[in-house]
């Protein structure tokens, strides 16, 4: 691995671990591998502008969060933008 991308690694790794084995496993997953779970049933559902859309809105929530200090739970809904991005790369892999 190069070290100089290691704290790139660590958000991605956090982002992972919120979806995996945090909020998103907790909420949405009962079980469903996470290509079967809600995330991409809507995006079937409505297009990729979904996965891209519930990322940009976390992004404006995030950035309303920083302005007030809420550094902690902006960070969070950056890591879940991140997911939505992931998703609609994965979406983009079979097009």
């Amino acid at each position: 691995m190069n070290t100089d991308y290691d704290d790139l690694w660590v958000q991605l790794y956090d982002a992972y671990k919120q979806c995996a084995e945090g909020k998103g496993r907790e909420r949405h997953s009962d079980g469903r591998m996470w290509t079967e779970q809600p995330i991409f049933r809507i995006a079937e559902q409505h297009g990729s502008g979904f996965l891209t859309g519930q990322a940009a809105k976390k992004l404006g929530e995030a950035q309303g969060m920083i302005r007030r200090g809420e550094l902690g739970r902006a960070r969070a809904e950056l890591l879940g933008a991140i997911i939505y991005a992931a998703a609609a790369a994965h979406l983009t892999e079979g097009k």
